[in-house]
């Protein structure tokens, strides 16, 4: 303690000396690299370089070959139908399967194995869907998430069951995932063009990309926290180390796997815009459109779709892959019959009747241009209390937060970051720390750092106070949390680029605006991860702690908060990952981080400097997570297993 408290005295010592010196203060401009340039080069030399005949190029371009397959027989069967030429003749088109035998099909299938409830949600989204003319767009969401998905759960599986495993590998993975989910997309979206050309299959990639890692960490987290009594059965009984994995410990932790498999469908979905940016088809193109002609009506429907979407597929996967085994078997036969020959006359329907295919046009209605109608009328009757809101916040908050980080030099900032890494996490959490800082201020973008550091920080710090009493009102409460988990999917699934919307409409475009997003985005895994922890606390634990005669604050504070400690601590850093991931889009409103420089550069054609600002960004998130990591296992020494699975 004595030891701590005097570093923390020097180095505050050493913070005010240095900050006096003007090269200390601002790095001069004859000391740093541009590295953007030369990685252009090398991308450049990369794309050129041959393996045999072949180039990477060409290597990479017959990977999203393969990709596209599943893409193309899911976009024939639903969306385009197939064509076909028998012995040379004409060639004749079949039809895809038609809009009523879908809606049909799901609701049947979604009553026998969920229930009216969830059939109920089916048929309202698939409604919702037909009504507001949105049915091609959904449809073809629908072929890219169904891709995506199965990619992103399965390899996020596998590579947690290595980390789980093999900690060697784990400590190689757990920076690749940071990097992945910190990296702004766009930067690493000029790659993926590059390499897996235009279209849909590099949106694919991208989101693949963005939604696994959470997968992956929340696999090893899960396989962890497998009771080791059901481990050691497993033992006895003679099960094979790859037997123990697949036939115990992952059926032992589907419940804990299922959150794992939302956030990849929530991020999924909240990235499908992505698809669209690069030529993609679907809800991601509505949204874009809206965006570029502001139509923010139309956007905030197709967003809402793309949510409704989202919802409808966790919810489904969750109770089949939470069913009871054999339930439904003895009706499998039948059901499968019954869906085989709807489809069927739904195709020859459609083939015969070619006008059928497409839901009557006098059925549907536009809320977009009541929704646009909507935002003036608001926005002009509350325009004084909104900014003066703003205004508030701004001078009272953002103005002295945003002065202070910036009153610090690069080599004070840097020594203070790094004094702060050695007392909280030990001797190489201090050099790791040191070296990525060091090189955002080496390669000239500390200042522009500083920005998106102090943005994030304040919104991350508002969300968490936010979403803590929620997560904890929700945790012990079930209609709250079953409340809490439509208002989480429905923020987490709102593409990025939606927040910008009411957001730019009431307050104008600016930090403040930048903020009010990130909160937003940033409120709703804080809160889950809260609730979540606390409702997965066994019923016995509590009936223990009723037997010893605890009253209902003695049990929260001494028995459900420290068993669900760990995966608080797993949702905090998961909500400052996110919030990183979240600069990238409030460039769009002002934010001069950078995050900004990241935008200029791909408006610019320079992916060598949209790449490295993109990873200025990560290393400032990996610096702020290793370090709330390692400041909460210091204070908190039981969370130190479980927050150092999802390092």
């Amino acid at each position: 303690m004595i030891k701590g408290i005097a570093l923390v005295v020097c180095t505050l010592i050493v913070l005010m000396l240095v900050n006096r010196v003007d090269w200390a203060h601002s790095m001069p401009q004859e000391w740093t690299v541009d590295a953007g340039r030369y990685i252009t080069q090398l991308l450049t030399y990369i794309t050129q370089f041959t393996v045999g005949s072949y180039t990477i190029v060409d290597i990479s371009r017959a990977i999203s070959g393969v990709l596209a397959l599943p893409q193309r027989f899911l976009g024939g069967l639903l969306v385009e139908g197939f064509r076909f030429s028998v012995f040379g003749s004409a060639p004749f088109t079949l039809p895809p399967i038609p809009w009523f035998s879908m809606v049909f099909v799901l609701t049947l299938l979604s009553a026998l194995f969920g229930g009216r409830k969830l059939a109920l949600l089916v048929g309202g989204c698939l409604a919702y869907f037909l009504f507001t003319g949105l049915w091609v767009s959904a449809v073809n969401t629908l072929v890219t998430v169904a891709v995506a998905i199965p990619i992103g759960c399965g390899l996020g599986l596998l590579l947690g069951i290595l980390a789980y495993r093999y900690p060697g590998a784990e400590a190689v993975l757990e920076p690749f995932y940071d990097t992945m989910q910190t990296l702004p997309i766009f930067s690493y979206l000029v790659l993926i063009v590059v390499f897996f050309g235009f279209g849909p299959i590099a949106g694919l990639v991208a989101l693949v990309i963005y939604a696994m890692p959470p997968m992956a960490r929340i696999t090893t987290f899960a396989l962890r926290r497998t009771p080791q009594s059901i481990v050691e059965l497993a033992q006895i009984t003679g099960c094979t180390p790859r037997q123990q994995c697949w036939n115990v410990q992952v059926p032992a932790a589907r419940a804990t796997l299922l959150t794992g498999l939302n956030q990849v469908i929530m991020l999924t979905f909240s990235t499908v815009i992505i698809c669209a940016i690069i030529g993609g088809e679907g809800l991601g193109a509505d949204v874009l459109k809206g965006l570029k002609s502001m139509r923010l009506g139309g956007a905030l429907v197709a967003g809402l779709a793309i949510t409704l979407m989202a919802i409808m597929i966790d919810r489904a996967c969750r109770i089949w892959i939470m069913r009871r085994p054999g339930h439904g078997q003895s009706k499998r036969g039948l059901i499968t019959l019954v869906c085989v020959l709807v489809t069927v006359a739904g195709v020859v329907a459609v083939w015969v009747y070619p006008h059928v295919a497409t839901f009557p046009k006098a059925l549907e209605f536009e809320p977009g241009k009541f929704l646009n109608q909507q935002l003036r009328v608001f926005n002009l009757a509350f325009q004084p209390q909104l900014s003066a809101l703003r205004d508030g916040v701004i001078s009272g908050l953002l103005r002295p937060t945003r002065e202070l980080f910036a009153s610090f030099g690069w080599l004070p900032s840097l020594i203070g970051f790094g004094g702060l890494a050695l007392i909280t996490g030990g001797r190489k959490l201090a050099v790791m720390v040191v070296l990525m800082l060091g090189a955002v201020a080496w390669f000239g973008l500390w200042d522009k750092a500083m920005v998106s550091l102090y943005l994030v920080i304040i919104s991350t710090l508002t969300a968490i106070v936010l979403g803590l009493p929620l997560g904890i009102l929700a945790g012990l409460n079930r209609k709250a949390f079953v409340i809490l988990e439509v208002v989480a999917d429905t923020l987490q699934t709102l593409p990025a680029f939606v927040y910008l919307i009411p957001v730019v409409v009431l307050f104008e475009v600016g930090d403040f605006a930048a903020y009010i997003a990130i909160v937003l985005y940033g409120l709703a895994p804080v809160s889950r991860y809260v609730a979540t922890s606390l409702q997965q606390v066994g019923d016995e634990y509590k009936e223990v702690a009723r037997m010893n005669g605890c009253n209902g604050t003695q049990q929260f504070f001494h028995v459900l908060l420290p068993l669900a400690l760990p995966q608080i601590v797993l949702g905090i850093s998961q909500t400052i990952m996110l919030s990183f991931g979240m600069l990238i889009v409030v460039a769009l409103v002002g934010s001069q981080g950078l995050e900004a420089q990241t935008l200029s550069a791909i408006g610019r054609v320079q992916p060598g400097e949209g790449l490295i600002s993109g990873l200025g960004i990560a290393a400032l998130a990996i610096t702020v997570d290793r370090i709330v990591r390692a400041t909460t296992n210091k204070l908190m020494p039981g969370t130190k297993r479980a927050s150092g699975e999802h390092a």
